[in-house]
């Protein structure tokens, strides 16, 4: 079972953290919903939510100054399935190609499933990677 099923509960307990998820979890531990466009600021930083359906309709990259972080949009050297909970192969090619390729090259990928390499990087060199992209 993934964490944000399984354990979301407990780590709030534990951590007192605000647990964020789109308007579209079906979660009851969330402490705040976004959805597509909005932003959220902590201690000073904003981040930008953006909705990227991948293999879920629940999916979300968040973007700031320099920095994406893609979760299941965007893996190291490839992109994630589209088989599960109401994922759809069409929205995850748009998600990808018209909200987070056309970002800046030179930000930096943190992808929320690494394989074996884990190493973040620009967003430049995970294209030629991206079998996608090729």
């Amino acid at each position: 079972m993934p964490i944000t099923l399984s354990a979301f509960g407990a780590l709030r307990v534990k951590t007192n953290c605000i647990m964020v998820m789109g308007k579209e979890s079906s979660v009851d531990v969330v402490s705040m919903r976004v959805e597509d466009g909005d932003k959220i600021e902590i201690d000073g930083i904003c981040i930008d939510v953006i909705y990227t359906l991948r293999h879920t309709d629940d999916s979300y990259c968040f973007y700031t100054s320099g920095l994406v972080f893609t979760r299941d949009t965007l893996f190291i050297k490839g992109t994630s399935r589209t088989d599960f909970q109401h994922g759809s192969s069409a929205k995850a090619y748009d998600s990808l190609f018209k909200k987070i390729l056309t970002l800046p090259d030179e930000i930096i990928v943190y992808p929320g499933i690494t394989t074996k390499v884990t190493a973040p990087a620009p967003l430049a060199k995970k294209k030629p990677l991206t079998y996608v992209c090729r």
